[in-house]
């Protein structure tokens, strides 16, 4: 499925052993920089027992700024990271505080991606 879908049907897709993309930022970029992450990957993950997989697209903004009508012809490098597996031990509850290191962990991989693509 594409567009917007309601997070319980992203929890059958994954629960169906299908993967989901998401955007944890929740929303475009301004600058092209990464902005805070939102927690509904961490949930979905913590769910399902399924892994995130950092994932960066070099050249998006470049490509697509914000405000642009029409994508320009640039170059594109998807890098793809190592999966990252949120494991809740012991407790059903999901608190905020797990959560957030969760999307912690995702974000600063993803920042590294982008660190090392830009001493290249």
């Amino acid at each position: 499925p594409t567009g917007n879908f309601s997070s319980d049907l992203a929890v059958a897709t994954l629960e169906e052993n299908k993967n989901i993309v998401l955007f944890p930022e929740g929303g475009i970029s301004r600058n092209g920089k990464l902005k805070e992450f939102r927690r509904g990957a961490a949930v979905m993950a913590l769910r399902t027992g399924r892994p995130i997989v950092p994932s960066v697209i070099i050249g998006a903004f470049a490509a697509w700024p914000l405000g642009a009508k029409y994508p320009r012809l640039t170059p594109l490098k998807l890098k793809i990271g190592k999966p990252i597996y949120l494991l809740k031990e012991f407790d059903d509850s999901l608190d905020d505080v797990y959560l957030q290191e969760g999307m912690t962990q995702v974000y600063k991989a993803m920042k590294e991606m982008l660190a090392a693509e830009s001493k290249q």
